[in-house]
């Protein structure tokens, strides 16, 4: 996993290394202030990409705040095949990687399982299978006991994905499909047997070869998640890993590209790319909405009677106060509370989207007096008249 450094973190450093030794003149040196006030405006804004590169192992990034993430993914290619002697010029390729790029919707604490395909590997001997790349790829078919013949398929790629709630294929809310492995490739033809391309919501055929994965099946011989492995299809390709694998179907032709897939609530604005990614897959992860920290502790008193005020405060700066029913409670900019009608409402300060804390207030009406009695008294000047309230 790496953080790479923005465009506005390297602006700020260039800033800072001109205003430490200006050239010459206090004009330049105040026009550099200006501009590095202008690019901290915008920090709050600013979002930082993650990127996550192929390492054999599963992954994890934790949103740090309620609301999307860009994701930018690919699945990785499939295997060339592998020729010797007079064949050796006519190579033959695996299919690439698909691409999805969409909005993830996410919440504060929710961990990413991340899974970055890897490329299907090439053989390196005519009577060994190549293996599938890793999540998902398919082992290509090998040349044992195929006489002559000087040709071994590749591996299949393996798919990109992202999971939520565990670790399971069933738990995938992104998928980037794997490129199928090349067939044996033909007697004197480039790419004759070429691998299907991984991606979109149907996975590339291989030529002459394999169909991709789908939807909601695999092609022959794949499965969920997995590309089909050419054991006892002798010279073929592997099938791409995917949402759905890639298959294989007859001797010596490429391995199909497995499919893409992406969450049908959780995922908007949604880009699927077939054939894109040439070499091992990645992820790279981008919060569309600034981080924001909760704020502490709503303060003040809990109630208040009709037509009177009071004033909530809050250790935070610069949130947001707000009423669920101003009917029953208003509050304004400075945080002063005037209850409007009996009932209880809740205050709300808000630093952003998940960051916010409330407080229940409670508004009392207002005391009702009743005159119980009345003496009256002789109308001499000076005494006093006798009420009782209740």
């Amino acid at each position: 996993m790496t953080t790479k450094p923005t465009l506005l973190q390297m602006g700020r450093n260039a800033i800072g290394r001109l205003l430490s030794a200006p050239p010459s003149g206090s004009l330049l040196r105040k026009a550099a202030t200006l501009l590095c006030a202008a690019l901290a405006v915008n920090t709050a804004a600013e979002a930082q990409s993650t990127t996550f590169n192929y390492t054999g192992s599963s992954q994890t990034y934790t949103a740090t705040s309620t609301g999307t993430l860009v994701i930018d993914m690919a699945g990785a290619k499939g295997g060339a095949k592998f020729s010797t002697g007079s064949y050796a010029p006519y190579t033959s390729d695996g299919g690439n990687g698909g691409r999805v790029v969409c909005s993830l919707a996410v919440t504060a604490g929710q961990v990413l399982n991340i899974y970055v395909g890897g490329v299907g590997q090439s053989p390196t001997s005519f009577l060994t299978s190549a293996a599938g790349g890793y999540n998902g790829g398919g082992n290509s078919g090998s040349c044992d006991g195929c006489g002559g013949w000087q040709h071994t398929g590749g591996g299949g790629g393996g798919a990109t994905d992202i999971r939520i709630g565990g670790t399971t294929l069933s738990d995938r809310v992104l998928v980037a499909g794997g490129g199928g492995g090349s067939g044996y490739g033909g007697s004197s033809t480039l790419n004759s047997r070429k691998g299907g391309d991984g991606g979109g919501l149907t996975g590339g055929t291989g030529i002459s070869g394999g169909t991709g994965g789908g939807q909601s099946s695999a092609g022959p011989g794949g499965s969920l998640g997995n590309g089909a492995n050419g054991a006892g299809v002798q010279l073929s390709g592997g099938g791409g890993g995917g949402y759905y694998g890639g298959g294989v179907s007859g001797a010596l032709n490429g391995g199909g590209g497995g499919s893409s897939f992406t969450h049908a609530t959780l995922c908007t604005g949604v880009t699927h790319t077939q054939g894109y990614r040439a070499g091992n897959g990645y992820v790279i992860i981008t919060p569309a909405t600034p981080a924001c920290s909760t704020p502490a502790a709503i303060g003040g008193p809990s109630s208040v009677c009709v037509g009177s005020t009071i004033t909530l405060t809050n250790d935070t700066t610069g949130g947001t106060w707000s009423s669920a029913s101003t009917s029953i409670a208003s509050v304004n900019t400075s945080g002063v509370v005037t209850g409007n009608a009996a009932g209880t409402t809740t205050i709300s300060y808000s630093k952003g989207t998940g960051c916010t804390v409330t407080k229940t207030i409670t508004v009392n009406p207002l005391p009702t007096n009743v005159i119980g009695s009345f003496t009256p008294q002789p109308s001499i000047a000076g005494l006093p008249i006798t009420f009782t309230v209740s």
